[in-house]
C-alpha cells in the first residue's frame, strides 16, 4: 500500500500477506465488512483511501488498522457492491 500518513510504500524486508478476506473491522464510523486483513499493521491514522496493489494490479483501497494488523477494502469489493471501477494507467 502507499499510505498519505506514512508517506512510505510499505512491505519492506518483512513479508506483508493477506491473512483473511471478507472480515469485518471496526472504524470510526462502526463496524465494516468485506474487507481484507493483513498479517500485520503497516499504517497509520491518515492513510485511509490510499492504494494496495502489488505489482501494477490494484487489490484494494486501505480502510484502517486495529493495532495489530491492517485492512482493506478489496478492489473487487468496490465494482460489486458500489458500482465502481478501478482504472489503472
Amino acid at each position: 500500500n502507499y499510505g498519505r500518513a506514512t508517506g512510505v510504500k510499505c512491505g519492506g524486508g518483512n513479508p506483508l500477506y493477506v491473512t483473511e478476506t471478507f472480515a469485518c473491522g471496526n472504524s470510526d464510523s462502526g463496524t465494516v465488512c468485506e474487507l481484507a486483513l493483513t498479517n500485520r499493521e503497516v499504517s497509520v491514522g491518515g492513510d485511509s483511501g490510499g492504494p494496495w496493489y502489488v505489482n501494477q494490479a490494484a487489490y484494494g483501497v486501505h480502510s484502517g488498522g486495529d493495532g495489530v494488523r491492517s485492512y482493506f477494502t478489496m478492489a473487487g469489493v468496490l465494482g460489486g457492491s458500489y458500482g465502481l471501477v478501478i482504472r489503472q494507467n
